[in-house]
C-alpha cells in the first residue's frame, strides 16, 4: 500500500511505522499521522537528546508517552513523564518537550480537531 492513509467506509487504516509513511519533523524526529474530520493521532519518535522548541496551537493536545523519559514543559511548569504517563495541554498554550533518556523516546500525540492537512 503507497497510501499513508485509506479511507475506508466507515473507518480509516494508517500504517503508523515504516519509511514509507514517515515524515520528518526535524532534529532526527520521525512522525507519522493518521487524520479524521475531528482528530488526528500522530506517533512520534525522537532520538536521544532531541527537543521541541515552545509553540502553541488552537488545538487540545493529548501526548501519551509509550518509550523513554521526556520533560514536558506546559507554560512555566515541567513534567517528568515516564511510559504509560499522558498529558493533556489546552488549547493556545504553549508547551514544549525534550527527551530525557539515553534512549530514543516514543509517544503519540492526540489533536482535536485536527491540524489542516
Amino acid at each position: 500500500m503507497s497510501l499513508a492513509a485509506t479511507r475506508l467506509p466507515r473507518e480509516r487504516l494508517a500504517r503508523l511505522r515504516g519509511a514509507a509513511n514517515a515524515k520528518k519533523a526535524g532534529k532526527g524526529i520521525t512522525r507519522w499521522h493518521l487524520s479524521s474530520d475531528s482528530m488526528q493521532v500522530i506517533r512520534y519518535v525522537y532520538p536521544a537528546g532531541a527537543s521541541f522548541t515552545a509553540h502553541q496551537h488552537p488545538q487540545e493536545q493529548a501526548f501519551f508517552l509509550i518509550k523513554g523519559s521526556v520533560a514536558f514543559m506546559v507554560e512555566d511548569r515541567e513534567h517528568v513523564l515516564e511510559p504509560g504517563d499522558a498529558i493533556i495541554v489546552p488549547p493556545n498554550v504553549a508547551h514544549s518537550s525534550r527527551v530525557l533518556s539515553a534512549e530514543p523516546a516514543e509517544g503519540l500525540v492526540v489533536l482535536s480537531p485536527p491540524r489542516e492537512r
